[in-house]
């Protein structure tokens, strides 16, 4: 890449995922082949990532907390996800909100496991492959500058980023009080609320 190549890539990319640029994302999650872990675990089919990205773009969850969830962590009744050992180590587990236009996607996806089985069986590593490439595939020009590197492309921490950027854009409204984020997906787009096709 020359500089001028170089400076126009950097104009048009962004270092936030809008919704519109999640559903170009899903596009190119469906259509890679699965990698193999080296751990010698079999793959996911590609449904589970879009699924697993799903939860931790509707969540605002680290890629960590993600890849640590069990069957029995979602309560799709009450539209709650408890995370156990977060990041901030307050002690027992946290609470957050699942994003209602998942609950029939979940139920469906959730309905396989058994109360104590891992729901998505892959190291870190491996997911950040799949999102590198999903984002490369999908055509999504993404950049991040920091302090010691850039960051190219789509990154596992990004889709905790976009939501809560996307939370962020719901102000106060004068003389009402603020909307909790516990329900902001009442007010997400209407393409944000379909379920995932099996």
């Amino acid at each position: 890449m020359n500089n001028e190549q170089e400076l126009a890539y950097l104009e048009d990319s962004t270092n936030y995922m809008t919704p519109q640029m999640f559903q170009e994302y899903k596009w190119g999650l469906r259509r890679l082949e699965p990698f193999t872990c080296p751990k010698g675990r079999p793959p996911m089919p590609s449904f589970d990532y879009v699924v697993m990205f799903e939860v931790q773009y509707g969540c605002g969850l680290r890629i960590t907390e993600v890849l640590q969830l069990i069957k029995e962590d979602f309560d799709l009744q009450h539209k709650i996800l408890k995370l156990y050992n977060p990041k901030t180590k307050k002690g027992g587990y946290q609470k957050t909100t699942l994003p209602p236009y998942l609950i029939p996607t979940l139920e469906n996806y959730l309905a396989r496991f058994s109360n104590s089985d891992q729901v998505f069986p892959i190291n870190r590593q491996n997911a950040w492959r799949y999102a590198k490439d999903a984002g490369r595939l999908a055509g999504l020009s993404i950049f991040e500058e920091h302090e010691n590197h850039d960051i190219e492309g789509v990154w596992t921490h990004m889709f905790r980023k976009a939501c809560s950027k996307r939370m962020s854009l719901f102000p106060p409204t004068r003389g009402l009080p603020r909307i909790p984020k516990t329900f902001i997906f009442l007010l997400l787009p209407e393409e944000m609320m379909r379920p995932l096709k099996l």
